[in-house]
């Protein structure tokens, strides 16, 4: 049986025996698609499918970090908040150093080690670690992208990482596990933005 119902004063809903329509003549929402009809809102319960891989989804719709950026976008404070913040984390910058237990007390003991500084000079390990950090203060989370040497495979030399690489989060998705609390063990970068 066909009904018309009203919702709201703009509002209707017309219902059918299989299925239901909504009209509304009032402002259009900005972001409709975060309406959702479900009880359970955990997103992390039910994969997604991209590109024939089961992907854990990043917000109800799988646009996390777009609606994120919209946010940023709109409020003129928050980023400037958020790089105090930033600026906070990353202080005067990586140090190497060891810690030591002085009567109960930690103390640091910072070093100089030439391979890892000529190591880390040998890629930009600053724009790794202030894009990590920004990640992390946006996302609560980064993911991050390892480079081997290539002589490794060939056994001419001895396998190193040669350099770190953030992928933004609008990019990259975990690959689904189906055991409860199990480690995800991969990452999907797609160069196009997921969501």
């Amino acid at each position: 049986m066909n009904k018309i119902e009203q919702l709201t004063p703009t509002t209707r809903i017309f219902t059918t025996g299989v299925a239901a329509y909504t009209f509304s003549t009032g402002n259009v929402v900005s972001n409709p698609s975060y309406f959702t009809f479900s009880e359970d809102h955990n997103f992390e319960d039910t994969p997604v499918m991209l590109y024939g891989y089961k992907m854990l989804p990043y917000g109800p719709n799988n646009d996390l970090p777009n609606f994120i950026r919209s946010i940023m976008e709109k409020n003129n404070l928050a980023p400037g908040i958020l790089n105090r913040e930033i600026g906070l984390l990353y202080g005067a910058g990586p140090a190497l150093y060891r810690l030591h237990y002085i009567e109960g007390e930690i103390h640091r003991d910072y070093d100089t080690d030439k391979e890892i500084w000529n190591w880390l000079k040998s890629w930009n390990y600053k724009k790794y670690i202030q894009m990590a950090i920004t990640e992390y203060k946006y996302m609560n989370g980064f993911f991050s992208r390892q480079y081997r040497n290539k002589g490794a495979r060939a056994h001419i030399s001895k396998p190193f990482i040669r350099q770190l690489e953030i992928v933004p989060s609008i990019n990259a998705r975990l690959e689904w596990v189906n055991r409860f609390r199990s480690v995800v063990k991969r990452m999907r970068i797609n160069p196009a933005p997921l969501g």
